[in-house]
């Protein structure tokens, strides 16, 4: 019994010293020291995960990335505080959706790809709104598409696409929030229907994910907590696997015909529904952007089955009528020339130069297809 007291007295010592430290981080260092990055708050509205209105922050990563982030009225990240459901006086209007390409909290919510197509024309002619939440893939763009941008009446809908935005649109992501996405339900080879998302309600340890030390391990130092889940996600699909209760999707075949699946369906449904709205559609589509500076340095081009995903979705886009454009080659093109990175090194999100580019794709269509037939 002598040495009871003494032991107990030490653990409370322990926690206590522990808990001392854990506050003097969350309070102190990471607020005033170490400054944590921030990420505004999620909304979920008639159907539509978002962010909350009228939000601002400074969005950090490593020492690379300060910028500052703009939550409009809206929800969502952009210059405009309130985007305008009647039109401006003769202004030609575009809406660009995608992912976090477009989210775009890696620069200034004034340097983004669409302020920077504003910019290319002084302002004056064209207004640029933008649609685009981290994580999103090509079947929550439908979903945007449908819920969002058209009721704004766009002349133009830009789609930005990239390389994990397929097989994410039909199979189980982990992720907080990727169930208040919409998804389309691929079974036996053809498309069952949709899958609408589910309500987005803020989890039990909600105020652990937005705590200054969680935002700075996960946002400022990228320290992946996801990696953690992302193991017991892939255990538990494998155990579904081996009982047969899940077909695997691993096989490239099989994917890939279930990616074409998808693709042909909601390009379908994605010009139907422009069309009725008397707007154009344009799919931008990023290539494989790790290999792109090697490229450009060797003078090769990347090999076609790295890039098969492009070519299917340039294809499919053919097929429906739908203008269609590859980044590949652009990037490619441009780093031979003027050797500028377009993409952060602690970051595979787009610099203000990579925004400049895509923006430069975009003013050259307006330019050529849209002011061209009003005039």
């Amino acid at each position: 019994m002598r040495g009871t007291k003494p032991f107990w007295l030490n653990i409370l010592l322990i926690i206590s010293s522990v808990l001392f430290c854990l506050v003097l981080l969350e309070f102190f260092v990471f607020r005033f020291v170490l400054v944590a990055s921030d990420f505004p708050k999620l909304d979920f509205v008639d159907g539509v995960l978002k962010y909350r209105p009228n939000q601002a922050g400074i969005f950090r990563v490593k020492n690379e990335i300060k910028a500052g982030f703009h939550i409009n009225q809206n929800g969502w990240n952009s210059k405009h505080d309130q985007y305008a459901i009647e039109r401006s006086n003769g202004k030609l209007r575009v809406a660009i959706i995608g992912d976090s390409k477009v989210e775009a909290f890696q620069v200034n919510y004034d340097e983004s790809l669409a302020e920077q197509t504003e910019q290319g024309f002084n302002h004056a002619q064209v207004e640029v709104y933008r649609f685009a939440i981290s994580g999103a893939p090509l079947s929550q763009y439908l979903h945007l598409l449908r819920t969002e941008a058209l009721k704004y009446s766009p002349d133009l809908v830009v789609i930005i696409l990239v390389q994990n935005d397929f097989d994410e649109s039909y199979l189980p992501t982990p992720g907080v929030y990727t169930r208040s996405f919409l998804k389309i339900n691929i079974t036996n080879d053809t498309v069952e229907g949709e899958i609408l998302p589910l309500e987005y309600h803020v989890p039990w340890y909600g105020y652990i994910r937005s705590s200054a030390t969680w935002r700075y391990l996960t946002y400022r130092q990228q320290f992946h907590f996801s990696s953690l889940r992302k193991i017991f996600f892939r255990r538990q699909r494998q155990e579904r696997i081996s009982r047969g209760g899940e077909m695997n999707e691993s096989g490239p075949d099989l994917k890939m015909k279930r990616n074409k699946l998808l693709t042909e369906y909601v390009f379908k449904e994605m010009k139907e529904i422009s069309e009725t709205k008397n707007a154009e559609l344009l799919i931008i589509m990023e290539g494989d952007s790790d290999n792109i500076y090697k490229n450009a340095y060797d003078g090769k081009s990347t090999p076609e089955k790295v890039l098969l995903l492009t070519g299917m979705a340039g294809s499919v886009a053919e097929d429906h009528g739908i203008d269609f454009i590859e980044l590949q080659p652009i990037f490619e093109n441009d780093f031979r020339v003027n050797h500028k990175e377009f993409y952060f090194r602690s970051d595979s999100h787009w610099n203000k130069h990579g925004h400049k580019l895509v923006a430069g794709v975009i003013v050259d269509f307006i330019e050529s297809k849209l002011l061209n037939l009003r005039n």
